[in-house]
């Protein structure tokens, strides 16, 4: 082998061990990004810091499209079932609408954002000032970054808590219950109860422990105010009704978790019993 040759082999084979040092190099450099990409990841909620970097989207989005001026981009992203319950579709008459109730405007301040699991995607409840007063944007989102928006003047979250109403039969007694209201920190619910039976039931709400809401893992939380509390104790006759209110202290994150209501303190023919719908 010539001189020539044997400098030309040392030289490809330095070559070539520098380029595999550059690839395995570039490899633990960019495998962790690539793997982030991954199909089965895309659109997940996996990212570690996704709610700090949500707040501060969600806070510079509404900060800018809350503007009269950009109410056009606005318009694009309303929930079209909330426009349906305001009864109002085209952009001018919308706008004219978001104007009148100060949702938005050229003076607006970001006060808050609450971010809260649903069974698919999330919900964030953003409060925010206007000229006259507080007003929330209620963002639902499917996927990071797919969303849809609605307003409201009060911070009312019961049209988010989906499926909740619940009912049951129960030796021939009809029990109804449903959401009137609910906050970030309290859910205020109805009972309504109809006595289909041929006995008389009697009824004592008038302790905490009388009506229960079960939520997450076997947590349970008791009334914490019951409307009228005058007709805390009835009796439901043959085909008689009655109803209550129970207001809840609980949070929006835990509201959405309610697996049941339990309905103590019942007695029939003399016997305590309860019921769980």
């Amino acid at each position: 082998m010539t001189e020539e040759k044997r400098n030309k082999m040392i030289t490809y084979s330095v070559a070539l061990i520098v380029i595999l040092i550059l690839i395995v190099i570039l490899y633990f450099i960019w495998a962790p990004t690539f793997s982030k990409l991954d199909s089965s990841g895309i659109n997940k909620y996996e990212d570690k810091n996704y709610e700090e970097e949500i707040k501060k989207f969600y806070n510079n989005y509404l900060s800018e499209n809350l503007k009269i001026t950009n109410f056009d981009k606005l318009y694009l992203k309303l929930d079209k079932d909330y426009l349906s319950e305001i009864g109002i579709n085209e952009k001018d008459k919308v706008k004219e609408f978001f104007r009148e109730n100060s949702y938005i405007s050229m003076n607006i301040t970001i006060n808050s954002i609450d971010i809260y699991d649903k069974e698919i995607g999330k919900l964030l409840v953003a409060t925010y000032t206007v000229n006259d007063g507080v007003r929330y944007a209620y963002i639902n989102e499917i996927t990071p970054y797919n969303f849809t928006l609605s307003f409201m003047k009060d911070e009312e979250l019961s049209e988010n808590l989906l499926s909740f109403n619940k009912n049951k039969v129960v030796d021939d007694i009809e029990y109804n219950v449903e959401i009137i209201q609910a906050t970030k920190n309290n859910i205020k619910l109805k009972l309504s109860i109809i006595n289909n039976s041929a006995n008389t039931l009697s009824y004592d709400f008038s302790y905490l422990d009388s009506i229960q809401l079960e939520y997450g893992e076997n947590k349970i939380v008791n009334i914490a105010a019951l409307a009228n509390s005058n007709n805390s104790k009835f009796e439901l006759t043959p085909g008689s009704t009655n109803s209550c209110e129970a207001t809840f202290n609980l949070s929006w994150s835990d509201q959405i978790n309610i697996n049941k209501i339990i309905i103590n303190n019942i007695k029939l023919n003399g016997s305590d019993y309860k019921v769980e719908i």
